[in-house]
């Protein structure tokens, strides 16, 4: 080992290292008074696991695209209903028909109902005692159009897709 020179006059409980050591002195003791003493040296020892990650939140209810939608035909002018919600409503009338919207349908925020005309027969959303928007009108275009009924406030609704001209 090689020589170490250590301060002289230290205090107590005063620390030196040199190279990978270190010592601390102690004015009385085992060491007898006035001597430096070897510390300990422990390697710094590798990382503990990772503790358990804290439990996971429930899952929220299954969205309506996560199932198929349930296709309900109808073969006559129709007013919707809140059991209409999340359903595709096909109107299969071979003359010009309604798709009526009232209070009663009472649809709530975020809900929708979709529509397909599947006959020759125009389809027109009718709004009674409700607002419902769309551009350019609220009849839908030509046979297999399709358009969507969304809920955007209390008795108001917005009409979105391949809507006529005039």
């Amino acid at each position: 080992m090689a020589t170490i020179n250590f301060p002289t006059s230290p205090t107590d409980g005063q620390v030196f290292t040199a190279g990978d050591h270190t010592w601390i002195f102690s004015s009385t003791g085992a060491g007898g008074p006035g001597a430096w003493k070897l510390q300990a040296q422990f390697p710094t020892g590798p990382t503990g696991a990772t503790g358990a990650g804290g439990a996971t939140g429930s899952t929220g209810a299954t969205g309506t695209f996560a199932v198929a939608q349930t296709i309900d035909n109808k073969t006559a002018s129709y007013t919707a209903v809140g059991g209409d919600v999340g359903k595709i409503i096909t109107m299969t009338v071979a003359s010009g028909n309604n798709f009526t919207v009232n209070t009663t349908t009472a649809l709530t925020v975020g809900q929708r109902i979709d529509i397909i005309q599947m006959g020759a027969g125009q389809t027109t959303v009718v709004a009674t005692g409700v607002t419902i928007s769309a551009t350019p009108t609220l009849k839908l275009r030509a046979q297999y159009s399709a358009a969507t009924l969304i809920c955007t406030a209390s008795n108001t609704y917005v009409l979105a897709g391949d809507l006529a001209a005039s």
